[in-house]
């Protein structure tokens, strides 16, 4: 074989394998996530995640149940003179460890008793990058395991197959409660008095990261993500 016709025929090979590749799909690459500051605790991502962190609340207050309401609209705690109201979602109450959804038929000694709100909640045991989308017919938020509440656990067992519950309490060996342990494994999904859903997940209720609890961990710092998704979808996929 000359050098003309083997240089012809390599030519004409890398011709067709560079055509072959630009026949082949791309592949995309995974959209990198940005991040904007809404305030000094919180952030909001491309992917449409909103994360408060380490948020101080007002542990000096006399009201024992010390509430803060929180919009999901918003992205920010609201005043409350609006507690009657249809301006927020979820309470956080007490020492911050139980939140209550803005359900105007829960509790008769609310501010917002009556007030026409229905927003429930079900928990999944299940991290929340995991649950991308909401199935109606397993989430009941007419009866069943919805709740007006997200608590943690007051018993350490059988705490694993408890899916209502956001943490888990940790008992000193003398039997008195030390912390809460929260459970990256578990989220919970909230619909909105519109219909609209929203994906939630409570981090943590100390100052520290949340792998840190001990019993002299700092209280009144609400750490918390959620996703809100579009009118009419179920789709709360985050990555």
């Amino acid at each position: 074989m000359n050098l003309k016709l083997t240089t012809l025929l390599c030519l004409t090979a890398i011709i067709s394998f560079s055509a072959c590749k630009k026949d082949d799909p791309a592949v995309e690459p995974e959209p990198e996530i940005t991040s904007e500051k809404l305030s000094d605790y919180i952030t909001k991502y491309s992917n449409g995640v909103i994360e408060v962190n380490n948020y101080p609340i007002d542990m000096t207050r006399s009201n024992g149940r010390k509430l803060d309401y929180f919009s999901f609209d918003d992205n920010a705690f609201v005043t409350t003179d609006k507690a009657a109201s249809l301006d927020w979602d979820i309470v956080f109450t007490g020492a911050n460890s139980f939140i209550y959804t803005n359900d105007g038929t829960a509790d008769e000694e609310s501010a917002y008793y009556g007030n026409g709100s229905t927003v429930r909640t079900c928990g999944i045991i299940k991290n929340f990058d995991e649950v991308n989308t909401v199935v109606p017919a397993e989430l009941n938020f007419t009866d069943g395991f919805s709740v007006a509440i997200i608590p943690y656990s007051l018993i350490a067992t059988p705490f694993a197959e408890l899916r209502a519950y956001w943490g888990e309490t940790v008992f000193t060996e003398a039997g008195n409660l030390s912390h809460i342990k929260p459970d990256p494994n578990r989220c919970f999904i909230i619909k909105l008095h519109d219909g609209r859903y929203v994906k939630f997940q409570y981090i943590n209720m100390y100052k520290n990261p949340a792998a840190e609890n001990s019993a002299t961990s700092e209280k009144g710092f609400l750490s918390f993500r959620y996703f809100v998704a579009a009118t009419g979808s179920t789709d709360v996929k985050t990555k």
